[in-house]
């Protein structure tokens, strides 16, 4: 389904978007016009976001434990286990979620925003559910690659690694920009405030993208000096 049928501007209050659609418009087609028809949709809400962040917790545990343990009989019982610990960390996931669109909230609310804080909460989890699993995808992925190809030794688990860092620091970067583009359309103000409402998201990933590389580094010289 294109962009054009999915945002149908002759009724933008009244459309519905599946969570598929819903993710897709955020992260594949993001615009103003896309985060102002999907907080319209009227089954936008808290309760909705935080499904999604459940549904990506749950998504992201089973897959990493059913490949971390090679799909052996073991398997599905670590999957299920991690899926458990998921939902046990639930109530965190959901803390954390609300934090980071209630930061930028405040911040744009005092730059003159009139948007409410559900409706910011219901775009970001929009995009940060499906990049999160995407991640979650690559990850899982690299260490099957690394389980189904032992010949290549020491080499290819230096490749995953960095390949791994690369994707995490791209989706980090993508998820602001993303976030700066919500904050705009919920608000409705300029994008000098917007960009000011991510300011503090920013700076802590930068951070974390830093600290994250000084990690990746260690390992690959770890790996390397095997």
């Amino acid at each position: 389904m294109t962009t054009e049928a999915l945002l149908d501007a002759t009724a933008p209050c009244a459309q519905h978007f599946t969570w598929q659609e819903a993710w897709t418009l955020a992260v594949l087609h993001p615009s103003v016009a896309t985060f102002e028809t999907l907080v319209a949709d009227p089954a936008a809400s808290r309760r909705r976001a935080f499904k999604w962040v459940l549904a990506g917790l749950v998504a992201g545990a089973v897959l990493g434990g059913t490949v971390e343990s090679d799909l052996q009989l073991g398997g599905l019982a670590s999957a299920a286990c991690l899926a458990a610990t998921a939902l046990l960390l639930a109530p965190l996931a959901f803390l954390v979620a609300f934090i980071q669109a209630a930061i930028p909230n405040w911040i744009a609310r005092m730059s003159g925003g009139r948007g409410e804080l559900d409706n910011l909460l219901y775009a970001f989890s929009a995009f940060t559910v499906p990049l999160t699993m995407l991640l979650a995808g690559v990850a899982a992925a690299s260490t099957a690659l690394e389980a189904a190809i032992p010949a290549l030794g020491g080499i290819l688990p230096v490749i995953t690694s960095v390949g791994f860092a690369a994707a995490g620091s791209l989706a980090a970067v993508y998820e602001i920009a993303l976030a700066v583009i919500a904050v705009r359309a919920v608000h409705g103000i300029g994008w000098g405030g917007a960009v000011l409402a991510l300011a503090p998201a920013a700076a802590a990933a930068a951070l974390t993208l830093a600290f994250n590389a000084l990690l990746s580094m260690e390992e690959v010289l770890g790996l390397i000096a095997m």
